[in-house]
């Protein structure tokens, strides 16, 4: 559980990675493709044009793992 609520967990889809959180989540915030994880199913392709969804279905942040899956940055829906 993030401390920001529930959220769901993505990576950069297609190889991208990032070093910087700052990247990551201008990617996120320009449209570009990520995978969904999650312990049910996971990957799908989503972005940012999917918010509504996830607020709909309770959802208050997407965390989003960068260098090599190490780091962590959560960005609110």
């Amino acid at each position: 559980m993030s401390v920001y609520g529930n959220h769901i967990t993505v990576t950069p889809a297609y190889g991208r990675d990032y070093k910087k959180a700052a990247d990551a989540v201008k990617d996120w915030q320009d449209g570009k493709d990520f995978i969904f994880h999650s312990p049910f199913s996971s990957g799908q392709y989503t972005s940012i044009r999917d918010c509504k969804l996830f607020r709909e279905r309770g959802y208050s942040h997407v965390r989003i793992r960068f260098n090599k899956h190490r780091n962590l940055i959560d960005v609110e829906v």
